[in-house]
């Protein structure tokens, strides 16, 4: 639900280019643009330099800014780039060599080896991921649900889980954050994490004695688990949050039983909201829990 593209800055020399990027690269619509190379905004702001008129490319920098603000992904580990001596499509083709990114936007003919897709022509020729939608119902299963995370944990290392009901002593909570966890490696462009975070109510006072007796057993060499339990009245809605994007789960991070609906609904959330998430869960809660393997 959420894809990071490789968006060569040479398109920003264009003012129909910007229109449609300032369009169309947000988080709630499921497209952020990769900080390739370092200072990606640089770039932009060079090519922005070469448009006629003082006044709009003040205004164009402008809405770049707010953009990139809530947009752009940096979290990738990158080679240096000369841009005197190597183009950037020769870079872009090395960095994807570490990780592949979800489609490269450009007007150059190709960065070879990989598709390239023009900004001007997605409307005929687009990659897969450009239409996806930003609401969809999955399984409440946990290979599912997780599944339909995947594209937005695969580019994030800051992961939380905001969700007044999930509870390790709960099997099918436990199921969802054993497959969480399982998929650990592949998350923060395949580097892996070590440290995932809870926000949940704190009616349970068992909960460390929960998440030593039913996780702590499947948590990998210095994983850590913290869970923060808060008034179950400060929030009823369940999210995934990370520095990248959020995404509201309906029904929250638990398997199906017998009385549920058989789906949850996955939604993206905007920039705004997934910042409110994260500055309301920065207090003090009432009550913390914590294991590491």
């Amino acid at each position: 639900m959420m894809y990071e593209y490789a968006l060569d800055p040479r398109l920003l020399a264009d003012i129909n280019n910007c229109r449609t990027i300032f369009d169309n690269f947000k988080p709630e619509q499921g497209k952020v643009i990769s900080d390739v190379p370092r200072q990606w905004i640089r770039e932009a702001y060079r090519e922005i330099q070469t448009i006629e008129g003082p006044v709009l490319r003040k205004t164009l920098k402008l809405h770049l800014k707010k953009l990139l603000d809530k947009s752009l992904c940096d979290g990738r580990y990158q080679f240096t780039w000369d841009r005197y001596n190597e183009s950037w499509a020769g870079y872009v083709a090395r960095v994807n060599q570490s990780y592949p990114f979800s489609a490269v936007i450009s007007e150059s003919s190709s960065v070879d080896p990989l598709d390239t897709y023009s900004l001007s022509d997605l409307f005929h020729t687009a990659p897969a991921c450009w239409n996806a939608p930003t609401q969809i119902m999955v399984k409440r299963s946990a290979s599912d649900i997780v599944d339909a995370l995947m594209p937005l944990l695969c580019i994030s290392r800051h992961i939380i889980l905001i969700d007044r009901h999930i509870y390790p002593g709960n099997t099918r909570s436990l199921r969802v954050l054993r497959e969480l966890i399982k998929r650990s490696d592949l998350f923060n462009f395949g580097r892996g994490i070590k440290k995932i975070q809870i926000h949940s109510s704190n009616h349970r006072m068992d909960y460390q004695q929960s998440l030593e007796q039913h996780l702590l057993p499947h948590l990998p060499s210095d994983f850590e688990v913290s869970a923060s339990l808060w008034p179950k009245a400060v929030e009823h809605d369940r999210f995934l949050v990370t520095e990248v994007g959020g995404i509201d789960l309906g029904e929250g991070f638990n398997e199906q039983n017998k009385q549920d609906t058989d789906e949850v609904k996955l939604s993206l959330v905007s920039h705004d909201i997934r910042k409110r998430l994260i500055s309301k869960f920065s207090g003090n809660p009432t009550y913390r829990a914590y294991v590491k393997g």
